[in-house]
């Protein structure tokens, strides 16, 4: 389980566009579509804004 303050990485779909958490695991599968997403490519990054 997670500390509070720590989140689990979302990632979003290049095939479906779903957005779902990763729950750290070695690979990313949609669960929407059951696509094998690759990691760094479709993880959201939640400060995109702020660079």
């Amino acid at each position: 389980m997670l500390e509070d303050g720590l989140t689990t990485p979302e990632y979003q779909c290049s095939r479906c566009g779903g957005i779902f958490n990763g729950q750290g695991s070695p690979s990313v599968c949609c669960p929407y579509c059951a696509m094998i997403c690759d990691e760094i490519s479709c993880r959201l990054e939640k400060n995109e804004q702020e660079k």
